[in-house]
């Protein structure tokens, strides 16, 4: 077990399946909504974030302009999705390979680091976040557009 907190694969293995699950999550979020929407305070709250949504698609469906603006809103979220990735990567490896004191704390307290990178890792999971949001908004729009 010591020898599977030593190794530094440990961020990127955990990073890769968190980011991997996010979708698949999201996917069973909705299908869950469902059965959650039927009764009691989550089904009021749930009905109510749903019908709050489907009138702001109503106000946008008709406006090339606003669903243009929101097709690319989702495409700056993919972007900056995408950038805090490139970015995260270069931060750790830029201080591992850099950094000699790094070196030596990475050595000496390995559970600390892996649990500090993926809390680091962080931005990346809220622009995923917030790029599948706005990715099924703007599939809802262009599927209710006329």
């Amino acid at each position: 077990m010591s020898n599977f907190l030593d190794n530094n694969w440990v961020v990127g293995i955990s990073t890769g399946l968190i980011v991997l699950a996010i979708p698949h999550i999201l996917k069973f979020l909705v299908n869950i909504k469902h059965h959650l929407s039927k009764k009691g305070i989550i089904g009021k709250f749930i009905r109510n974030s749903g019908i709050k949504e489907l009138r702001k698609i109503k106000a946008i469906r008709k406006d090339d302009i606003l669903i243009n603006r929101e097709i690319i809103k989702c495409h700056a979220y993919q972007s900056i999705f995408w950038l805090s990735i490139m970015i995260y990567f270069w931060f750790i490896l830029s201080l591992t390979i850099l950094s000699e004191d790094f070196r030596r704390y990475i050595v000496q307290d390995q559970f600390t680091y892996n649990i500090l990178a993926i809390i680091g890792g962080l931005p990346v999971y809220i622009f995923e976040f917030l790029y599948l949001i706005k990715r099924d908004f703007s599939e809802k729009l262009l599927k209710y557009r006329r």
